[in-house]
């Protein structure tokens, strides 16, 4: 292996919030879990909770989870519940970059359940391509105040098709994400997503993790709509890595 490749790859793997996603494998048998949770609202109501009202929140619960399977293969489960509506993802990751290559790129497919509390439940198909590479301290030498010790970007595209009416559920994310220190890290994700009978709105959601306990790590962060969405919230979370 290249120096300069198993170090880049040694450093997008430092902080457990790089391997949350993106074309990265796992081990065989290692595994992530993650649980989160937000709250949010939009400017009209936190204004007229200002003025002196009451403020109506909207809730998301998630949980995320991989595990390694080797060869290349991670298997992948993304449930998420929201007020009166829920999508539950199960998907197989193949990363088709060797472990040493700077650039990693995966595809997956999988199959989703998406229920809008209108009528029966529906089954969908998922289909998904990711890159991402890790850089080393080097390439954060510039930035001011302190010395991160490099980080990650990565790039994360599915679709989900109802095969029988061809609804179809687009999303993007982009994550760039910087090891601050060996405890902490700071996250920002630019997401674009398209419903049916919707149109695409895009957020952005910053945040910051702290590993305070071996393989556990603390989430906090917020997230504001950017187009189409005058949503802001806040939102929580833990992750494990085994």
């Amino acid at each position: 292996m290249r120096r300069g490749a198993s170090f880049v790859f040694a450093a997008a793997l430092s902080v457990p919030v790089a391997a949350t996603a993106g074309p990265w494998a796992r081990e065989p048998g290692e595994i992530f879990l993650s649980y989160s949770v937000s709250a949010s609202s939009d400017r009209a109501a936190l204004n007229a909770a200002f003025a002196g009202g009451t403020l109506d929140t909207e809730s998301y619960h998630s949980i995320y989870g991989e595990i390694g399977l080797g060869r290349r293969l991670t298997f992948g489960a993304d449930i998420g519940r929201g007020d009166g509506s829920s999508l539950d993802q199960l998907f197989l990751r193949y990363t088709l970059s060797a472990p040493n290559d700077a650039i990693q790129f995966a595809v997956d497919g999988g199959v989703a359940r998406r229920d809008t509390g209108a009528g029966d439940p529906r089954m969908m198909v998922r289909a998904g391509v990711a890159i991402g590479r890790g850089f080393g301290p080097e390439a954060t030498e510039w930035v001011p105040l302190f010395r991160p010790e490099g980080g990650w970007m990565s790039l994360d595209a599915s679709v989900l098709i109802d095969p029988e009416t061809e609804d179809t559920i687009w999303q993007a994310e982009a994550t760039l994400g910087v090891n601050l220190s060996d405890r902490f890290a700071g996250m920002f994700q630019l997401k674009a997503e398209e419903y049916p009978g919707d149109d695409m709105i895009v957020t952005a959601s910053p945040s910051v993790l702290w590993r305070f306990a071996g393989e556990t790590s603390l989430q906090v962060g917020g997230r504001f709509g950017l187009s189409n969405s005058d949503e802001i919230g806040l939102r929580i979370g833990l992750w494990r890595e085994f």
